[in-house]
C-alpha cells in the first residue's frame, strides 16, 4: 500500500486544492462574470464533448489498466504499447466525428428551440472531444506507470486556474464571445500537450508496435476485455454529464448554468475515491500479473476501509451544512438562483 498511500494522499490533496479553486470559480467567479447563458454554454459544450469522448477510446483505457504490466519493458520501449494504445482513440475519434457530422442537423434541431447559442458553437465539440478523449487515455497511461500526481494537478488545478483567467479576460472585454470559447477549448489543448511532455519526461514510449510480441500475448483478449469494460464505463461516466445535455435540450441554457452550480456539491464526496483509484487499479494489475493475491486482497480491504471512513465523513459534513451552503449561494448569486433552489 506504500505507493498507493503516497500517491493517493498526493492526489487527494491536489483534488481538494482543485475543489477549492473550482468552488471559487464555479460558485463565485463564473456566475458573477458570465451570464447564465454563457455559463450554461461552456458547461453544455464540455458535457456534450465528454459524453462523446467516452465512446472514442473504444475501451483501451480499461485494457491498459489491466494489461499494461504484461508489456512494460523500459529497454524495449514497452514493445510499442504506447503507439498501439493511441490507435484506438484516433480510430474512435474518426468514427465519432463522422457520426457527429452526419447527425449534425438532427442534433442541432433538438437544441434550436431552447439553446440556440449552443448551435452557433457546435463545431467546437469536435476539438474538445479530441482533446478530452486523448487526455483520458494518456492519464491512464501515466497511472499505469505509477505517475498519477502530475496529471491530477493538471486536471484539477491548472485547468481550473486557466479557466478563471480566460473568464476574467472575457469579462474585462479583452476577448469577445468567439475568442472566449476558442480560449476555453485551447485550455484542454494545453493540458494535452503538457501531458504528452510529461510522459516523454519520465518514460521512453515507443510508437513502433512489436506485433510479434503482441500476438504472443494474445492481444485479442486485451481488445475483448477493453470493449466489455468500455460499455460499463460509458454508462457510469456518461450519467455524470447526460443530465446537463438533457437540460440544455429542453430548457434554456441559463438552467444548465444554474444546475451546474448545484451539481458541483456531491462531487466533493467522491473525490478521495477518484484520487485512490488512479493509482490502486494499476497496482492491482501488476499484482495480478505476479499472481500476488494477498496484495490484491490487502489493497481492496484497506481501500474500502479508508474510503468508507473518508467518504462517510464528507457525506455527513455536506448534509449537515447544506442549508448554510445554499444560503451562501443565494447571497452570492442573489435573486438568480433563489427561485430555483427553493
Amino acid at each position: 500500500m506504500g505507493v498507493i498511500k503516497r500517491q493517493g494522499i498526493k492526489n487527494t490533496i491536489a483534488t481538494y486544492i482543485g475543489f477549492a479553486i473550482g468552488f471559487v470559480n464555479l460558485i463565485v467567479i463564473q456566475p458573477n462574470l458570465l451570464s447564465k447563458e454563457e455559463l450554461g454554454l461552456t458547461r453544455l459544450l464540455y458535457s456534450f464533448s465528454v459524453l462523446v469522448a467516452m465512446f472514442v477510446p473504444l475501451g483501451i483505457g480499461s485494457a491498459t489498466n489491466r494489461f499494461f504490466p504484461m508489456f512494460k519493458n523500459i529497454e524495449k520501449r514497452h514493445h510499442g504499447y504506447f503507439g498501439f494504445m493511441l490507435l484506438f482513440p484516433l480510430a474512435g475519434f474518426a468514427l465519432a466525428s463522422l457520426l457527429l457530422f452526419l447527425f449534425k442537423g438532427f442534433i442541432m434541431s433538438m437544441y434550436a428551440p431552447e439553446s440556440p447559442l449552443f448551435n452557433e458553437f457546435f463545431y467546437y465539440v469536435f476539438p474538445l472531444t479530441f482533446f478530452v478523449s486523448l487526455i483520458s487515455v494518456l492519464g491512464i497511461y501515466c497511472s499505469s506507470n505509477y505517475k498519477s500526481t502530475i496529471p491530477t494537478y493538471l486536471n484539477d488545478v491548472v485547468v481550473r486556474l486557466l479557466t478563471i483567467a480566460v473568464v476574467s479576460l472575457y469579462y474585462i472585454k479583452w476577448l469577445n464571445l468567439d475568442q472566449f470559447i476558442l480560449s476555453f477549448t485551447l485550455i484542454y489543448a494545453f493540458q494535452l500537450i503538457a501531458l504528452v511532455a510529461y510522459i516523454f519526461q519520465f518514460d521512453r514510449p515507443g510508437f513502433k508496435i512489436d506485433w510479434f510480441f503482441f500476438r504472443e500475448q494474445k492481444f485479442g483478449k486485451l481488445i475483448r476485455y477493453g470493449l466489455l469494460l468500455w460499455f460499463a464505463s460509458v454508462a457510469s461516466i456518461g450519467l455524470k454529464y447526460f443530465d446537463a445535455i438533457m437540460i440544455g435540450q429542453y430548457m434554456p441554457l441559463s438552467f444548465v448554468g444554474i444546475y451546474t452550480v448545484a451539481a458541483f456539491i456531491p462531487t466533493i464526496i467522491e473525490a478521495p475515491l477518484n484520487a485512490f483509484d488512479r493509482i490502486a487499479s494499476s497496482k492491482i494489475a501488476f499484482a495480478w500479473k505476479d499472481n500476488n493475491r494477498d496484495e490484491i486482497s490487502s489493497i481492496y480491504h484497506k481501500s474500502s476501509l479508508y474510503m468508507f471512513m473518508i467518504g462517510g465523513f464528507l457525506f455527513l459534513n455536506v448534509n449537515l451544512n447544506i442549508y448554510d451552503l445554499l444560503t451562501f449561494y443565494r447571497m452570492v448569486i442573489k435573486k438568480e438562483l433563489r427561485l430555483y433552489f427553493y
